[in-house]
């Protein structure tokens, strides 16, 4: 499960959280970031920008985690930041073992209007098992 902080990676949570809980499997959630902050230490040149980005990418980790204690459940959940220029390739490197890829339908990346984002579509094609792209719930029912 890859998520990025957008809405709708978050609903994309929600549903990996009920999935697993039927697949009676653990849930492993992770977020790509650049690999230079992880590695940025203190006393090496930008490490303060290397802390900052470290900082919001476990937030957009700890925001999915809530998510998935609000949607309850018996499932085994792990957490991880992967190192990565390229969101899709890390996915799909990240998936080599999964039974299921689940991404949102659309990121950070704007053009809302598009029927899915770049990572979702970059992932959809490539990954070596089965991907769901979850998209965001209407509103208001229907």
């Amino acid at each position: 499960m890859g998520v990025d902080g957008s809405r709708s990676a978050l609903e994309a949570v929600s549903w990996a959280v009920r999935e697993a809980g039927l697949r009676r499997t653990g849930l492993r959630v992770v977020h790509v970031m650049p690999s230079w902050p992880l590695e940025a230490g203190e006393g090496t040149p930008h490490a303060e920008v290397g802390r900052w980005m470290r900082e919001g990418a476990e937030s957009t980790l700890e925001d999915a985690l809530g998510r998935i204690r609000e949607a309850g459940g018996d499932v085994e959940v792990t957490s991880e930041l992967l190192p990565g220029g390229d969101p899709r390739r890390a996915l799909i490197e990240a998936a080599a073992d999964a039974g299921l890829l689940v991404v949102g339908s659309h990121g950070l990346g704007g053009f809302e209007g598009m029927l899915l984002g770049s990572v979702a579509l970059g992932v959809a094609g490539h990954a070596p098992c089965p991907v769901a792209v979850v998209r965001r719930a209407p509103v208001q029912p229907r």
